[in-house]
């Protein structure tokens, strides 16, 4: 009788865990749709060099790491960011292509972009004319409206196919 009482509730847990893993990779083609639209806001906004209204497109508390792990809030962007970035960024473009979304809740999801620019400086104000890397956002869904909570960027080395052998981003060399 022990046995099946234990039996019983294994058989029910393991039911509970398969429907929340069903539930949770139901597709989602509005919401992704919409995430995706956040995304290529961002992108027009950063080629038209308008990085103070990517804010429109965060939480109120959202925080942002850059490729070198400086923090700033939506605050500090709404004021255009670092000072270096028109410096560094004033003439570049980039290119964001939205790999992977993942549904932790409902109304929160894990975002991977790899993203691709060119016409960016070096720190020093030597030419980096091609970078590539990724960003890793936490989006949340606020009153129907998809917005980042979490943006952490990241640089990757350069693919050895645009002209030479693989590089390291110039900010780490």
């Amino acid at each position: 009788m022990k046995r099946a009482g234990i039996t019983f509730s294994l058989i029910m847990l393991l039911s509970a865990a398969a429907l929340a893993q069903t539930s949770s990779a139901r597709s989602h083609p509005d919401d992704d749709a919409a995430i995706k639209r956040v995304v290529a806001q961002y992108e027009e906004y950063w080629n038209r060099h308008e990085f103070a209204k990517t804010t429109e497109l965060r939480t109120e508390d959202s925080e942002n790491v850059n490729v070198v792990g400086q923090r700033s809030t939506r605050a500090d962007i709404a004021k255009g960011g670092p000072s270096y970035y028109q410096q560094a960024f004033g003439n570049s473009t980039i290119h964001d292509t939205v790999v992977s979304i993942k549904y932790l809740k409902p109304d929160v999801a894990g975002v991977d972009v790899a993203w691709e620019m060119t016409g960016a400086k070096c720190p020093d104000g030597s030419d980096a004319s091609y970078r590539v890397g990724l960003k890793s956002l936490v989006m949340t869904k606020i009153r129907g409206k998809w917005l980042i909570a979490i943006f952490h960027n990241m640089d990757l080395p350069t693919p050895a196919d645009r002209g030479g052998p693989r590089t390291l981003p110039c900010q780490f060399r």
